[in-house]
C-alpha cells in the first residue's frame, strides 16, 4: 500500500469543502471555513483525489516512500 504526504497551503484555501467530501480522514473544515489537515501522513487514496479535486490548488500530495509529486 502506497503512503502519502499531503500540504495544505491554508492561505489558498476557499473553504469550497471538496477535499472533505473525498478525503474526510484526512481534511475538515474549520470554524472558520478553512480546511485543515487532521494527519499529514495517509495511505487514503482519497486524499490525492481531493488534492487533485481542489479549485485553488491548496493541497499537494507527494508519494512517501520515492518523494515524487503525485498531486
Amino acid at each position: 500500500m502506497t503512503t502519502y504526504q499531503i500540504q495544505l497551503d491554508e492561505s489558498l484555501c476557499s473553504g469550497m469543502g471538496d477535499c472533505v467530501r473525498l478525503a474526510p480522514d484526512v481534511i475538515e473544515l474549520a470554524p472558520d471555513g478553512i480546511a485543515r489537515l487532521i494527519t499529514g501522513t495517509t495511505d487514503d487514496p482519497g486524499a490525492v483525489a481531493a488534492c487533485k479535486a481542489c479549485p485553488m490548488a491548496a493541497l499537494a500530495a507527494w508519494r512517501a516512500d520515492t518523494g515524487e509529486r503525485v498531486a
